[in-house]
């Protein structure tokens, strides 16, 4: 059986699930963000990247999980930092500085 592809939609669903069953405060401190940032997210707004990642992170951390994230997330998220890349809006020397420090948070929590 393929696992399904976890999406912003689905994330949000379980967000808005654990909001119903805690409080909006709650899910947020869980999550590492803002009150507002949250209630925006749940009300369907676009997070930020960084803030993306922890919603994902947070998704990830409390399904059940046991092994890695499919495929399709993997490389959607490897496009992602593609397209950041070529994004000729910021100095290529900002984008590579960031990149490495990216790089070696997810080695952090990897290890």
């Amino acid at each position: 059986m393929t696992e399904p592809r976890i999406t912003i939609a689905v994330v949000r669903a379980a967000v808005a699930k654990r909001v119903d069953e805690t409080s909006l405060r709650d899910v947020a401190d869980e999550i590492g963000m803002s009150f507002s940032g949250l209630r925006s997210f749940i009300e369907g707004g676009s997070p930020h990247a960084k803030t993306r990642l922890k919603l994902v992170r947070w998704h990830y951390a409390r399904s059940e999980r046991s092994t890695a994230p499919p495929l399709d997330d993997v490389e959607t998220a490897i496009a992602t930092v593609l397209s950041y890349l070529r994004d000729g809006s910021k100095p290529r020397e900002v984008r590579e500085r960031r990149l490495r420090e990216l790089i070696e948070r997810l080695k952090k929590d990897v290890s």
